[in-house]
């Protein structure tokens, strides 16, 4: 984990050598993972001040950059995975009566997300209480869905982890769906601005 460290402090232009700080172990990054969520006011607080510092040109700037980078979308990206491979698309996939619930869960999830300031770190700004509307168990097929549709389009599909729950035979007819009546579009226009 020394090596990561060395690596970040590179990144953000901090090479003291007299400043040896060694990485935690996972399993204390864990519990203070888990100890600081817990905080509601402490972790808006802390993202409060990396977003207004990442402005600095300092390696302090640089090194919340690149925090508020690694934190947006924390615990989200099926969210951000079914946005833009299903509604960004229109696609046909939302008008399927197998998956009404989950298409009314993750509507109620987007604009919940959207009503705050910056959509890509809700569950850091809301209260643990909130993170319910975006659990990933609200739409386990609209997630597996969305995940084979984006396999082959980017890195971050292959690591993401969708639910081992979901009948095959369901997604597959949604993604016949999908590619079947589906044209996709190059953008998508809603209320004066291009989304």
């Amino acid at each position: 984990m020394l090596k990561e460290v060395q690596a970040v402090r590179s990144f953000i232009g901090y090479e003291d050598a007299r400043d040896n700080v060694l990485a935690l172990p996972l399993e204390r990054a864990k519990v203070i993972r888990r100890v600081l969520g817990r905080d509601f006011t402490l972790r808006k607080e802390l993202l409060e001040y990396i977003l207004t510092a990442k402005n600095e040109t300092s390696p302090l700037g640089r090194m919340c950059t690149y925090l508020s980078e690694i934190l947006a979308w924390t615990d989200m990206t099926h969210i951000l995975f079914m946005f833009k491979e299903l509604v960004l698309t229109l696609s046909p996939v939302l008008r399927s009566s197998e998956v009404v619930a989950e298409v009314r869960n993750l509507a109620m999830a987007i604009l919940s997300t959207l009503k705050i300031s910056h959509p890509q770190y809700y569950k850091i700004l809301v209260p643990v209480a909130d993170h319910i509307v975006v659990d990933r168990n609200k739409f386990p097929v609209l997630i597996e869905v969305s995940r084979r549709l984006k396999e082959g389009k980017s890195m971050s599909a292959q690591n993401f982890q969708g639910s081992a729950d979901v009948n095959p035979d369901i997604v597959n007819r949604l993604l016949a769906l999908h590619r079947g009546q589906h044209k996709p579009m190059s953008k998508v226009e809603g209320r004066g601005r291009t989304i």
